[in-house]
């Protein structure tokens, strides 16, 4: 009994302390302590450390890695490049005991930018601005000391901070752009546009472009490019001519935009708009409208089949089961120069069709109402025993056999086409 008490007691302190290890060393992401400067001028040094540092580091933001409380702080109220000075080695910077267990350490930050928020014995924020990149204490230029150990900060063996997974953005601060000096020069064929893309923080710019449409909004020109800079501003330009490879036409309307990716976020400037110089050129002549009498187009549409034949001044429609508001949709499809005039398509009716106004026929559809029922199979019956007067339009359209002449073998045809017989 005593021994299964020990056994039990075993697995759970054993628990506990995985359970401690876990929490402590293995579930926790870290922010990367400097926002869009991710090179290193020195890796792993010193059993715990890297140096971040690229050409445009100085004065970026450094944010804590990790939250937790700062153990250690130190001040240097002056930047310093070589190795001997009057500044401690460390230079500017602190130390935080993290909530992960493990300790982290800032050196040679710059002097004076260490926020009044962040002071010995308090707390910090994962993501919180804890100073600005510098190079105090025993630094020959600017970057980052950045190091991650489980003990004294100063001589315990550490960790390889790049074997870690970091979020790379910075959280608390707000990304603001700004397109200062835009403008755009321009000549007959030509434009040439130019922008400064300025970020309230330091940063990396990936990627600039610039489209250009014509006054109708069509695209004339576009042109992406990957960029690598790591800073807070980038000056942008475009030759319309040289690097899209597009000739403007004189005396007419554009407009573009040009854009950056900072940070992984796309930006854009307001839409610029401009008038290339000189004389617009003339509008060729309107081409007469073909003679397009006799000729037959074959139209697919709604799953049905419509015959449109143009026979002088009269269209012709033979259309096959289509109820009139499908119908009615056709004439309205904007690719088609057909213009629908009417309330419904059905015998007697008009539309303009290639610059002329046709009157249509159904075929079967004797009464006008843009179906083939009964009724107008009555109708056609009546007109053959001349107890109806039809008119040319509702004879085309009764007259099923083309024989020209209406008889009773037409109203039984429309009758068995109203029926689905046919």
């Amino acid at each position: 009994m005593k021994l299964k008490k020990l056994i039990s007691a075993v697995l759970l302190v054993t628990l506990l302390i995985s359970t401690l290890s876990i929490g402590a060393f293995g579930s926790n992401t870290l922010y990367w302590p400097v926002p869009g400067h991710t090179a290193l001028s020195q890796e792993f040094h010193d059993g715990n450390a890297i140096d971040i540092s690229d050409g445009s580091i100085a004065g970026a933001t450094v944010i804590a890695a990790m939250g937790g409380t700062v153990t250690h702080i130190y001040l240097c109220g002056q930047q310093h490049y070589g190795s001997f000075h009057d500044c401690s080695g460390f230079g500017t910077g602190l130390v935080i005991a993290g909530d992960d267990g493990r300790t982290y350490q800032y050196a040679h930050m710059q002097g004076g930018s260490i926020p009044s928020d962040v002071y010995w014995g308090g707390r910090v924020n994962a993501g919180q601005v804890i100073g600005r990149v510098g190079t105090t204490g025993y630094s020959s230029g600017n970057h980052l000391h950045f190091a991650i150990s489980y003990g004294n900060y100063w001589n315990a063996s550490g960790i390889n901070p790049m074997n870690e997974s970091y979020i790379y953005d910075n959280p608390n601060v707000q990304v603001t752009m700004t397109f200062e000096g835009t403008r755009c020069e321009y000549d007959t064929s030509n434009v040439f546009v130019y922008t400064k893309a300025v970020a309230n923080v330091t940063g990396s710019f990936t990627e600039a472009g610039i489209t250009i449409w014509d006054s109708k909004g069509t695209e004339v020109g576009h042109k992406s490019e990957s960029v690598s800079y790591n800073r807070a501003d980038l000056e942008i330009w475009y030759n319309a001519a040289q690097e899209l490879g597009i000739t403007l036409q004189p005396g007419t309307d554009y407009s573009c935009r040009i854009y950056t990716v900072f940070n992984g976020k796309r930006y854009e400037t307001e839409t610029i708009s401009f008038r290339t110089a000189g004389e617009a050129p003339t509008e060729p002549p309107t081409q007469p409208s073909p003679d397009i009498y006799g000729d037959t187009l074959i139209i697919e549409d709604f799953a049905q089949d419509y015959v449109i034949v143009l026979e002088e001044e009269l269209l012709i429609l033979t259309v096959d089961g289509v109820d009139p508001e499908n119908f009615m949709d056709f004439f309205k499809n904007p690719e088609m120069t057909i213009h629908y005039s009417g309330s419904y398509v059905g015998t007697g009716n008009y539309l303009d069709f290639a610059q002329k106004q046709y009157d249509i026929i159904v075929f079967n559809d004797a009464n006008g109402d843009g179906r083939v029922t009964a009724a107008d199979a009555r109708l056609t019956l009546r007109a053959a025993a001349s107890l109806e007067d039809f008119d040319i339009l509702q004879f085309y359209a009764a007259d099923v056999d083309s024989n020209g002449r209406i008889t009773a073998a037409d109203a039984r045809a429309i009758l068995r086409m109203a029926a689905g017989l046919e």
